[in-house]
C-alpha cells in the first residue's frame, strides 16, 4: 500500500530517490581515501562503479579539473582541523572532457583509521546559472547607481544621492572618467539635490572625483546645494576656488552653455 502512496518502500528506495549521490568519504592515517560507503548515482556523475570506489576514492578524484583541486584540498583539511562543515564546489571532467559542476556538503566525525564524512553530492549547475543571474543584476544595480546623463552637448550631469563610501565613488570616478574621455565631455555636473548631508569623506571623495576629471580637461560644477549641505561645506573649510556652486540644477546647467558657447 506504501507504494501506491508515492512513499518509499525501503531505504534503497529512499536513496535512490534523492537527487545527488550519498557518501561516505574515509580518509585514512596514511593518507589513503575511499568511500566505504557511496548510491549507485555515482556511476553516472562519475563514470566509476561504487564497487571501485568503495576501494579507493582516487578514481573520483581524479575527475577534479587540476585548477579545482587546490581548493579541495584546502577545504578538506580545513574541515578535518576545525571538525566543521565540509562545503565544496567545483568541476569534474568526463571522459568526453565535458565540465560538470558539483557541490559536496558533508559532516566529519572521528574514525578509528582517521576522519570520516557522511555527506551529499549534487549537481550544481543550477546553482552556478543563479550565481551568473545574480552577477548580472549586480551589475546592472552597481550601473543604475552611477547614472550619468547627457543633458547637452559635451554636457553631463550626475545625480547623486546617499553616502559615497570609498567603493561607490570609485565606481563613480572611473565611470566618469570614462565617459569624459570617449565621449569628449567638457562639463560634468554633480548633482547634490538628493544628498541631504555631507561629512568630511564624502567632501572628500567628490573633490578627488573633480580633481581627477580636470585632467582630462572637464570642468566641474556642483548644483542642489541644500543649506544643511553648504553650511556642512563651510564648517569643513573647503576652499570655494576649486568649487562652482548653484543653488539649483537649471543654473548649472545655463552656466555650463554659456561656458562652452564663450569658449567656442
Amino acid at each position: 500500500m506504501a507504494e501506491e502512496r508515492g512513499e518509499p518502500a525501503d531505504l534503497d528506495s529512499v536513496v535512490a530517490s534523492i537527487p545527488g549521490v550519498l557518501y561516505s568519504f574515509l580518509l585514512r592515517a596514511d593518507g589513503t581515501t575511499c568511500f566505504p560507503y557511496i548510491s549507485d548515482q555515482c556511476e553516472e556523475l562519475f563514470e566509476v562503479s561504487a564497487a571501485e570506489l568503495n576501494a579507493d576514492a582516487q578514481a573520483a578524484m581524479v575527475r577534479i579539473l587540476p585548477e579545482d583541486l587546490p581548493s579541495f584540498e584546502a577545504e578538506v583539511v580545513g574541515s578535518m582541523s576545525a571538525m566543521r562543515l565540509f562545503s565544496w564546489a567545483g568541476r569534474f571532467v568526463n571522459s568526453r572532457g565535458e565540465h560538470r559542476l558539483i557541490r559536496a556538503e558533508s559532516k566529519p566525525y572521528v574514525h578509528p583509521e582517521g576522519v570520516i564524512w557522511h555527506g551529499l553530492i549534487f549537481d550544481a549547475r543550477g546553482e552556478h546559472a543563479m550565481q551568473r543571474e545574480l552577477l548580472r543584476a549586480q551589475g546592472e544595480v552597481q550601473a543604475l547607481s552611477v547614472p550619468i546623463i547627457e543633458v547637452w552637448e559635451q554636457v553631463v550631469t550626475v545625480p547623486l544621492s546617499g553616502s559615497y563610501e570609498e567603493d561607490r565613488a570609485q565606481r563613480l570616478t572611473q565611470a566618469l572618467l570614462e565617459k569624459v574621455s570617449g565621449a569628449s565631455i567638457r562639463v560634468v555636473i554633480l548633482d547634490l539635490t538628493g544628498i541631504v548631508d555631507v561629512d568630511t569623506a564624502t567632501v572628500g571623495h567628490l573633490l578627488q572625483i573633480m580633481n581627477a576629471l580636470s585632467l582630462l580637461g572637464a570642468e566641474c560644477a556642483l548644483s542642489g546645494i541644500s543649506p544643511v549641505v553648504a553650511q556642512t561645506m563651510v564648517t569643513l573649510d573647503v576652499a570655494s576656488d576649486q568649487l562652482r556652486y548653484f543653488r539649483a540644477l537649471h543654473q548649472a546647467l545655463r552656466w555650463a552653455i554659456a561656458h562652452l558657447e564663450g569658449a567656442a
